[in-house]
């Protein structure tokens, strides 16, 4: 196929042309599956969180203040997680009877309950802004334990510390 000077020079930026529209759409696919690993990343994270934090609960006294921090964090003190923006206010904490309701003392407790709730995951997906999902709420029930009670003195513990 022969091609005149004309057909030639009235093509020469197509190439990059292409270029750009493919690469656009590349790389938009390419951030939305790191944004999606990302999402289903955090979202495994919380559930080890509340899985942590019912674990704690059920061995230490109720509304003890170190679960929350504990479960967020790793140890007492920490102040940076693996989840940005989750707070001890995100961690609810409810103690159940045998029925499953609301239990109203350590006698009572049978079941601890730590739930995620109200938090908000940030995306950052190109060419949209201030994308936001709020995750689901996950739970995590186990059996109570000690509750942090040390048998023959009568005291309540946790993570070394007297409540």
């Amino acid at each position: 196929m022969i091609y005149s000077l004309v057909e030639v020079k009235r093509q020469r930026g197509l190439a990059s042309v292409e270029l750009a529209i493919i690469a656009a759409a590349f790389f938009l696919i390419v951030m939305g599956a790191l944004e999606v690993s990302r999402l289903l990343f955090t979202w495994n994270t919380l559930d080890a969180v509340v899985q942590r934090a019912a674990r704690l609960a059920a061995v230490c006294p109720r509304n003890h203040s170190a679960i929350a921090p504990v479960a967020m964090f790793g140890q007492v003190g920490a102040t940076t997680g693996v989840i940005p923006d989750l707070t001890a206010e995100n961690i609810q904490i409810t103690y159940l009877d045998q029925d499953f309701g609301v239990a109203g003392n350590y006698v009572t407790t049978q079941y601890v309950q730590a739930q995620i709730v109200n938090y908000d995951i940030g995306l950052n997906i190109p060419f949209i802004q201030d994308t936001t999902i709020n995750s689901p709420n996950f739970t995590a029930v186990l059996p109570a334990e000690s509750l942090g009670f040390i048998p023959g003195t009568g005291a309540r513990s946790c993570l070394g510390s007297t409540a």
